[in-house]
């Protein structure tokens, strides 16, 4: 007789740094994985983590068992009855993602349970592009440059402002001219 399979017992719990990233920066994507059965361990664990064209591999926590365009595969090994573990990915977003493009990143864990029977477990998160601010879109910049020059010209407003609307104080110790003399047809 062949046992049966044990239920699945891995769970995926990705997460990332920021879920609304701009054109340009870079995302920390993490997975966390927990062996939720109290009695059995499973093992050979491998994860595949593919990410959507816009994106691009940059670094990981783990050695990379492979990375070939948008996806990387991670040796995981085994995991102890109720073990959790976690690595990280960091993401660069391409500088052409638009504003509002939806970037999934999937997550999809295979592993053999106590008995040897294979398992998947998949998890998908997904970024939303934040667009760059008005006055960095009204200039064609990026957006750090967009704020930077935004606060350089309310400096300058400021700076501009107070010259003009405030009245210079008078120097504390002025010269004063005195008259000391003799007026004509005064005597001596």
């Amino acid at each position: 007789t062949v046992a049966a399979p044990l239920e699945p017992s891995l769970m995926l719990e990705p997460s990332v740094d920021e879920t609304r990233p701009s054109a340009g920066e870079t995302v920390t994507y993490t997975l966390r994985y927990r062996n939720e059965s109290q009695t059995h361990a499973i093992s050979r664990l491998v994860a595949r983590i593919t990410f959507h064209q816009k994106m691009t591999y940059a670094e990981s926590s783990l050695a990379s068992a492979s990375q070939n365009g948008t996806r990387a595969t991670f040796n995981l090994g085994n995991l102890a009855a109720g073990a959790e573990d976690s690595f990280t990915i960091t993401f660069r977003v391409a500088e052409g993602a638009e504003e509002g493009d939806v970037l999934p990143i999937n997550a999809a864990v295979d592993y053999r349970d106590a008995r040897g029977a294979p398992h998947t477990a998949t998890a998908v998160l997904t970024l939303t592009v934040r667009g760059a601010g008005f006055l960095a879109r009204l200039l064609g910049l990026d957006i750090s440059l967009g704020w930077i020059l935004l606060i350089i010209l309310l400096i300058l407003l400021i700076i501009f402002l107070s010259r003009r609307f405030v009245t210079k104080p008078a120097p504390l110790f002025a010269a004063r001219k005195s008259a000391i003399g003799i007026s004509p047809g005064s005597q001596h």
